[in-house]
């Protein structure tokens, strides 16, 4: 027997560098060793220690036929078949590991490509994102244009609106003087109502006057009643002439002074009431006059009160009107340096999308090489495993027959053995005794030699 890699040294199994992740082996050109090739370097070990366990076999067997030792030779048969079948369970194992490792390294491809296709699609995103962020950008330059050119109506409009406040304020300078002639109206009015209180006054005295004529006409009745008493009646005394009948000395004297004090006040009381009568028409005209004047002043203030309200709720709008656009021409002045920000952002990110796609593509490349060259090796282990497993079947053949042969020798010797016969005294043997050693170390020969025995 022989073995396509025996004699090799260590590193030589047909795999590349080791000792490093397939991250790193990305991010690193270099070449270095990976995990499946540490894997085969172990196996190639395996093969060799499997190999210097054949020979050592095969020297068992040889000492065997030597010394014609039954027990000892199955014993030795029964440890090198457990020695094969742990070879063969821990070459399962590594083949189930390579398997693994190979299907990871194959998804992990996948996983590279469909990154790769996530980065390619982001990079759409974000060229999308991108354009539409500097059509919005170029919106919003035409809407500050616009609002520039809005503001500057709005500045000549508040412009207009001062100079038109400053002649309202001039009107109501005008309004004021207005008022103050009405107050001054007002003051002669209130002079000509004091005149009124006067003129009422007078009148009163007038009326005190009549009443004290009334009551002297009263004493110039008694008087008159004290003549019809005394037998002279006022039809007796005569009419046109105004003569009067005889009287006595001191009651004619008293009747003409009388008389002559009743004539003249009656005079000055009738010329007063007719001054009155005329004064009083006057002021009513006057007063009639000045009451007009007044509701139409007043109703004339009212108006020029409520034009001036409007006027400062039109100026207050308009300044509330150029805080607004004020405020709105500061965000807009806000959002224009966001925007450009934004823009700024996503021109940097997407240029950082780009460099991990182009970083990306490369990994893949790298990973489809690596996975080239793993599915490469696979094949090759997947070889050297058939072999081996050939190999396998053929030290159980040359068991079968060494047991077979161990047998019958045994038959020959010493007879037909125990009831259950020389096989099933070997397999108790073998169960019995599964950790004595064999005697090939002691006898000197090298691990790299093979032997060939022949079956008595």
């Amino acid at each position: 027997m022989s073995h396509a890699n025996a004699g090799l040294p260590p590193g030589d199994g047909g795999g590349g560098p080791a000792g490093r992740s397939p991250s790193e082996t990305i991010s690193d050109s270099e070449p270095e060793s990976t995990v499946l090739e540490l894997a085969l370097q172990r196996e190639n070990e395996m093969l060799r220690e499997q190999l210097r366990l054949l020979n050592q076999q095969e020297m068992a067997r040889r000492e065997i036929n030597a010394n014609s030792q039954p027990a000892r030779a199955v014993e030795e048969l029964e440890r090198q078949k457990a020695e094969l079948r742990r070879l063969l369970e821990i070459a399962s194992d590594e083949k189930m590991g390579l398997e693994a490792e190979v299907e990871r390294l194959r998804q992990q491809s996948e996983d590279s490509a469909a990154q790769a296709r996530d980065a390619a699609a982001a990079r759409e995103d974000f060229e999308k994102m991108y354009w539409q962020a500097q059509k919005d950008l170029n919106a919003y330059d035409v809407r500050l244009l616009q609002g520039i050119e809005h503001s500057r109506e709005i500045a000549e409009h508040v412009v207009k609106v001062r100079e038109l406040r400053t002649t309202w304020l001039q009107e109501a300078d005008g309004h004021t003087e207005t008022k103050k002639q009405l107050r001054e109206a007002k003051e002669k009015i209130s002079a000509q109502d004091e005149a009124l209180r006067d003129a009422d006054e007078t009148r009163e005295r007038l009326r005190a006057a009549e009443s004290r004529l009334m009551e002297k006409e009263f004493s110039l009745a008694q008087a008159i009643r004290q003549l019809e008493a005394l037998g002279i009646t006022a039809e007796e005394l005569p009419a046109s002439s105004g003569m009067r009948p005889p009287l006595p000395g001191a009651l004619a004297e008293r009747l003409d002074v009388r008389e002559r004090e009743l004539s003249e006040p009656k005079a000055q009381l009738t010329e007063a009431t007719a001054r009155l009568d005329e004064g009083l028409e006057r002021e009513e005209i006057l007063v009639a006059e000045a009451k007009k004047a007044n509701a139409d002043h007043t109703r004339a203030v009212e108006a020029l009160e409520g034009s001036l309200s409007c006027l400062r709720d039109g100026v207050t709008g308009k300044e509330e009107a150029v805080g607004r656009l004020q405020e709105a021409n500061r965000q807009l002045d806000e959002s224009r340096g966001r925007l450009k920000a934004n823009a700024c952002a996503l021109t940097e990110e997407l240029r950082g999308e780009s460099a991990k796609v182009q970083a990306l593509e490369a990994k893949l490349a790298v990973e489809k090489h690596n996975a080239s060259s793993r599915d490469w090796n696979l094949a090759s282990l997947q070889g050297e495993l058939s072999s081996e497993c050939e190999k396998v079947n053929m030290l159980r053949g040359a068991e079968s027959l060494l047991r077979t042969g161990i047998s019958a020798f045994l038959t020959r010797a010493f007879g037909p053995g125990p009831p259950a016969g020389w096989p099933s005294l070997l397999q108790d043997i073998s169960r019995d005794a599964p950790e004595i050693g064999g005697s090939a170390a002691a006898a000197g020969h090298g691990s790299d030699q093979i032997w060939v025995v022949e079956t008595p």
